[in-house]
């Protein structure tokens, strides 16, 4: 599974966290790879005590799936 696909899973709840883990590199070269595993390793709590507000987390998730959609058009 590319990374992109299981970005996607993750984000759309039909993947666990640790599952995806389990399927990106530890390391890489890639700056765009590289790039959409920190976004998504630093996906922001929504809401309650230490979370962010609704359209702080959305920002968020919109550069996630903006990392997906690069990746996507390199393919």
């Amino acid at each position: 599974m590319r990374v992109a696909d299981a970005a996607e899973a993750l984000i759309s709840g039909h993947m666990k966290y640790e599952q995806f883990l389990s399927l990106a590199p530890e390391e890489t070269d890639d700056e765009d790879i590289g790039h959409l595993l920190d976004l998504i390793e630093h996906v922001p709590k929504l809401g309650g005590l230490g979370g962010v507000k609704p359209a702080a987390y959305e920002s968020h998730m919109q550069a996630v799936r903006e990392a997906v959609r690069i990746l996507r058009g390199r393919a």
